[in-house]
């Protein structure tokens, strides 16, 4: 029996430091964020700093092999329809064909196209 939403947690040690945290788990999306992982911190060796630093501990997922990509209201992908990749609702194919930089930046910050004066 899978455990509910409340008992859905990952719990990590740091076998350097001692430090241990529990990292919830979305079991809607089966996904963890990797933003828990900066509670953990190492020590800066490369570029050395003048005075040794603690920073937080990234994830590197080499060639986005386990990468889960974030919920968007920006662009969709509709592979399976066969519409392509779209941003905010407009085709891109269309945007490519009718539309500027400009236009399509105006689109991607504010949400609607520019309107023509």
């Amino acid at each position: 029996m899978a455990p509910s939403p409340a008992e859905a947690f990952l719990t990590v040690t740091d076998k350097t430091t001692g430090v241990t945290i529990t990292v919830p788990i979305n079991t809607g999306h089966n996904t963890i964020a990797a933003s828990a992982f900066a509670a953990l911190k190492v020590t800066q060796t490369t570029p050395a700093p003048p005075v040794p630093q603690q920073i937080p501990l990234r994830i590197l997922d080499v060639g986005f092999k386990n990468t889960v990509a974030c919920r968007s209201r920006v662009s969709e992908i509709d592979v399976a329809g066969g519409d392509g990749v779209r941003y905010r609702g407009y085709s891109i194919l269309d945007l490519i064909e009718n539309s500027s930089f400009l236009e399509v930046a105006y689109l991607l910050i504010y949400g609607e196209l520019p309107t023509k004066v």
